[in-house]
């Protein structure tokens, strides 16, 4: 039964992440933006189609009519996949394409990954342990959906939820507590892609690999992401998404300069005395 559970939930976050792809690639569109490889825009469009879903969710609540609220929502998103499922699909097999390891240390390393990522989703549907989930994290979602959007001046922990705590609320308002604790789990493994996809600009695909093990299994990571119920290992990953974005935008312009700016800096930190050759003169930064 349990194991059960856990692939149903498995199979609706993948759902979701699908349709906050498909709602994002409509927005990225509609702002003439595509990332230079699949996976990067596949995470692009995840990171937009995520915000816009909790922006929606935020109006939602002020209806007071969540639970029916969050049923729209839940069916737009389904619909708008099936719209665009071709161009999802096109961009997320080319993400999974760029996956696939060339030698057998990528290999080993991949499977170690997907053996972390394994457990950690298995350890993320436990029942709430965490103090701060019981106060706040899922107590104030539970308050909403069941007296409505109103201030609770009685706990003031509650005035600490943010944006992402919305999808706490989505799931509980759909019924299910695992579902719930997958999205934070969700917001772990787009994190770890995240990174993944900025480290591969500079470094080889064992390298990457291995940084995301390292990641996946640092203390912090690994309890924010399984047992803290809280989402805001969400903010890792909309900030490295914005980074990427942000190093094609102004791949000719400000983050060159700034790349050549530090490396002048380092040429001159590493001279031994001022009198060393190429020592001594101004950096050219752009």
């Amino acid at each position: 039964m349990a194991l059960g559970t856990a692939v149903l939930t498995l199979l609706e976050l993948l759902g979701f992440c699908l349709g906050f792809a498909s709602l994002g690639n409509v927005l990225l569109r509609f702002l003439r933006l595509e990332m230079e490889s699949d996976g990067e825009h596949f995470l692009a469009t995840v990171a937009a189609g995520l915000v816009a879903c909790e922006i929606l969710l935020f109006l939602v609540q002020i209806t007071q009519h969540i639970r029916i609220g969050c049923l729209a929502v839940v069916t737009s998103v389904c619909g708008l996949l099936a719209w665009e499922w071709k161009r999802v699909w096109k961009r997320l097999r080319g993400a999974l394409r760029q996956m696939a390891p060339q030698s057998p240390l990528g290999k080993l390393f991949l499977a170690l990954v997907v053996a972390v990522v394994a457990v950690e989703f298995l350890a993320a549907l436990a029942p709430l342990t965490g103090s701060d989930a019981l106060n706040y994290h899922f107590a104030a979602q539970k308050e909403i959906l069941e007296r409505g959007f109103y201030p609770d001046f009685s706990n003031s922990h509650t005035f600490l939820c943010g944006q992402h705590h919305l999808l706490i609320l989505l799931g509980l308002a759909l019924g299910s507590e695992q579902l719930a604790l997958g999205f934070i789990f969700l917001g772990g493994i787009l994190t770890a892609a995240s990174l993944a996809c900025l480290a591969s600009r500079w470094a080889s695909y064992e390298i990457v690999t291995g940084f995301v093990l390292i990641f996946l299994l640092t203390p912090v990571v690994f309890w924010q992401v399984i047992s803290s119920g809280s989402p805001d290992v969400y903010m890792g990953f909309l900030a490295s998404t914005a980074v990427l974005v942000l190093l094609q935008e102004n791949s000719s312009d400000g983050v060159s300069c700034g790349s050549n700016c530090g490396r002048e800096i380092y040429r001159m930190l590493r001279c031994g005395r001022p009198g060393a050759r190429g020592c001594g003169r101004v950096p050219n930064c752009c």
